[in-house]
């Protein structure tokens, strides 16, 4: 599963996330000059074809950007995907995150048994927080059996009871819709608003 198969999945899945639009970069120009110039907006990139290449990540994005400022952006935007094709983006409006995380969920299966291996690092505030500066707040790790039953669990985040039931949640769907071969590792990017927990990328790494 690649970043954009991710945000597919998580739509099918039916986990809360922001409210984005998803389009391929030669038909977003459309939406991007509907964009209010005053608002603030994400804006991320993906490809469409390429599952187990590294160009995945660290791809362009825009974090909490006026509207105005992202169509000024589109042209380099598209000068940096010209000799690429079939480049997506998902646009949505910024949200400020108490604090935010990245879930790794390892899958592991053989002929006798299986287990689910969860392990969580957060921070406060913006996810790159963590993933630019390294300041981690906050961590949990869960293990779950072959039939998804906690088996262990140690955590410090917050609001753990309701990320909890999210994590079961997102193992039981994974486990139910996407084949695991021996071992499998599933990367989801997330964040906790004044409201409920957002997600927002998943892939397999």
């Amino acid at each position: 599963m690649n970043k954009l198969e991710g945000f597919y999945a998580i739509e099918k899945f039916k986990l809360r996330h922001p409210p984005w639009s998803i389009v391929r970069l030669d038909l977003a120009e459309p939406i991007i000059k509907n964009l209010k110039d005053n608002s603030v907006y994400t804006l991320r990139t993906a490809f469409e074809n390429n599952p187990k290449n590294s160009k995945d990540f660290w791809l362009p994005r825009f974090i909490g950007v006026s509207g105005s400022r992202i169509k000024e952006r589109l042209s380099e935007l598209k000068e940096h995907f010209e000799d690429e094709e079939n480049v997506f983006v998902i646009i949505y409006p910024y949200f400020k995150p108490l604090f935010s995380g990245i879930m790794e969920i390892i899958f592991e299966s053989n002929p006798i048994n299986s287990s689910k291996t969860v392990i969580v690092e957060s921070c406060k505030g913006n996810l790159s927080n963590l993933t630019d500066h390294n300041l981690k707040d906050y961590e949990a790790k869960v293990i779950l059996s072959n039939t998804n039953e906690i088996i262990r669990e140690k955590s410090d985040v917050p609001h753990w009871q309701e990320l909890r039931g999210e994590i079961l949640d997102i193992v039981r769907k994974i486990s139910n819709n996407i084949p695991i071969n021996k071992k499998t590792k599933f990367r989801l990017e997330w964040s906790f608003t004044d409201e409920s927990f957002l997600f927002y990328e998943m892939k397999t790494i």
